[in-house]
């Protein structure tokens, strides 16, 4: 049987059939969900729409009387806007859209096995990320998840092959261009602008090759980026990166802080905030009977750690600083174990054996959910979709993790016994 897969993937045009057969029912299953809910429940307008219909109407630059501060990253917006110029409406578009990104997902989970974890373990994340709830749960939806779902991994991806291939510089361009579009689309991952090429430097090569890498990632970022700074520009009249939302961070060092509606920045807004959820809250007492008290500072951080990287909620309870309340459904419940939870202990113990066999490249990869979450903590947003876009990593540790454990006790001769292999002396 292992023999048999073994030569199934020693030929590549079996292996591309298998990944065509994927997408096809990955698309097919993800273009039924998303048109059915768009058709039974419609589509929540969401701020990306507002100003894809802005855009639509050819007006990039002068400030709207709404909201004239846009606090999103712009590239989703641009994207509907087409779709409102050409089709009149964004509704199917979306769904077509999201639905090719989507069936994209299994393949780049796939490949991204394939190049750390060998075949086996390919296999095992495809079919993963084929039938995680989350990834066909954004599909109706005018919102970045999907894009962000996509995006992610495919920059680990050539991140990763760049350093196989001894900084290839395809895989540096692509790999760069893809995390560009990523950071269009979700403004939070700028962050990682400076992370992700470190991985650069574990590639065994001279100095000067890595140099020259890190020259090209930073250069096509930069010349990608120009277009939108240029047109913020001209809106705000000071440099603004991607979205007002950076310039909580850039005013301190140029510029003023435009974050009007992020309550993390102005002390009305977060009064505004505060008072929000203690409304709600005192609701959630009513109905649920589970009193709620504010944090102190200590306990935020270590709570929004915890609530973090937490696949569950059976109780009804509040996050955040103490009165934000949450319930999840029962099935919810159930998925965040069985697409998550289950696999968090061997996620632990894998980043232990990664460091025992020296795996730099994967161990690389496996530390990024840890400064995600470390940066969640800090900002004290620990909701779940926030953490979704990492959990492919997690996965991808435990099952290379447990593959490497089964494989290990196979070899042993206790393993032999229970397995019924024969030692070859």
């Amino acid at each position: 049987m292992m023999l048999r897969m073994r030569n199934f993937y020693n030929s590549e045009r079996n292996e591309n059939r298998f990944l065509w057969i994927v997408f096809v029912l990955a698309l097919i299953m993800k273009l039924v969900f998303s048109l059915y809910i768009l058709f039974k429940e419609g589509v929540v307008n969401s701020e990306y729409l507002y100003w894809a219909s802005q855009f639509s109407q050819g007006d990039f630059v002068s400030p709207f009387s709404t909201m004239s501060r846009m606090n999103v990253a712009p590239l989703l917006s641009v994207v509907l806007s087409v779709f409102l110029k050409v089709f009149g409406s964004a509704g199917i578009p979306v769904c077509v859209f999201n639905s090719l990104l989507g069936a994209g997902i299994p393949i780049t989970m796939y490949y991204l096995g394939k190049e750390l974890a060998g075949n086996r373990v390919a296999v095992l994340m495809l079919i993963w990320a084929f039938f995680f709830p989350d990834f066909f749960k954004y599909v109706p939806a005018y919102l970045k998840e999907t894009s962000v779902f996509f995006l992610l991994p495919l920059t680990v991806l050539f991140l990763v092959r760049s350093v196989n291939t001894n900084l290839r510089l395809l895989y540096v361009i692509i790999a760069s261009v893809a995390f560009t579009v990523l950071i269009h689309i979700d403004e939070r991952f700028i962050f990682y602008v400076v992370v992700f090429p470190l991985i650069f430097l574990i590639s065994k090569t001279r100095i000067k090759r890595k140099v020259r890498t890190l020259l090209i990632w930073f250069g096509v970022f930069v010349v990608l980026s120009t277009p939108w700074i240029i047109r913020n520009y001209l809106v705000y009249n000071q440099i603004v990166i991607l979205s007002t939302r950076t310039t909580v961070f850039t005013s301190k060092l140029w510029g003023e802080n435009l974050t009007t509606f992020n309550y993390s920045s102005h002390e009305k807004a977060i009064d505004k905030f505060k008072n929000k959820h203690i409304e709600q809250a005192k609701s959630f007492k009513k109905m649920y009977g589970v009193d709620y008290r504010e944090y102190s500072r200590n306990e935020v951080l270590l709570r929004a750690f915890i609530n973090y990287w937490q696949p569950s909620f059976f109780k009804p309870t509040y996050i955040t600083y103490g009165y934000r309340p949450i319930k999840w459904s029962f099935s919810h419940n159930i998925m965040g174990w069985l697409f998550y939870g289950i696999f968090l202990p061997f996620y632990m113990l894998g980043m232990f054996w990664l460091i025992k066999q020296k795996r730099l490249i994967f161990l690389f990869i496996a530390i990024i959910p840890i400064i995600h979450s470390l940066l969640h903590t800090y900002m004290v947003s620990p909701l779940e979709r926030y953490r979704v876009p990492m959990n492919f990593i997690v996965v991808l540790v435990a099952l290379w993790f447990t593959s490497e454990f089964f494989h290990k006790v196979s070899l042993s001769k206790i393993g032999r016994k229970l397995f019924k292999i024969k030692s070859v002396e």
